[in-house]
């Protein structure tokens, strides 16, 4: 449920960017609002009672994980490979480049932009780009060299990576089947 929450609100958020875009409306207010609204949402239903709905019962994301030596292999390499790259992501802004010449450049150019007449997109996808650009959209520094901003969206990125572990891992006990076929 987490797993399915993470993605889908990644994609509303990107939607929604796109929108305001052709209409024109991606202005800082508009990227405020767009943070505040889950927040605003969580605390309504905190207040209603009912946020335990929002929270699934079964705490253990793994369980019913087929036992199979490969599939727990796997599931540590990768967990170790995230965590090397939480420590490089929290330590220091984007440094390679894909996130240089592409992304972390899209989401600034995203955030500068009120509508996206005249952009060029070179087929591309632009999902994380434009989500990501809410927090330069929101701070205003998208046109720094090296800001804050940058070193959080830099630490982000194990996130995506620790989400797209558990949601193979999860599919797997769901259909019954290897995560890692051998």
């Amino acid at each position: 449920m987490i797993v399915a929450a993470f993605g889908v609100g990644l994609s509303v958020i990107g939607l929604i960017v796109y929108l305001l875009l052709l209409l024109n409306a991606y202005v800082t207010p508009a990227a405020v609002l767009l943070v505040l609204a889950p927040l605003f949402y969580v605390f309504w239903q905190i207040r209603l009672g009912k946020f335990s709905e929002l929270i699934p019962e079964e705490r253990n994301l793994l369980a019913g994980l087929p036992a199979k030596s490969l599939d727990r292999a796997a599931a540590l390499i990768c967990f170790s490979f995230i965590a090397v790259g939480v420590v490089d992501c929290l330590s220091s802004p984007m440094t390679h480049w894909d996130a240089i010449a592409s992304w972390d450049k899209w989401a600034t150019e995203w955030a500068l932009r009120t509508n996206m007449y005249g952009r060029l997109l070179g087929y591309y996808p632009q999902l994380l780009p434009m989500t990501t650009s809410v927090l330069y959209k929101i701070t205003g520094t998208a046109q720094e060299t090296l800001s804050l901003t940058n070193y959080a969206l830099h630490a982000f990125q194990p996130v995506i990576g620790f989400v797209l572990v558990i949601a193979v891992l999860r599919l797997a006990v769901v259909m019954n089947v290897a995560a890692w076929p051998s």
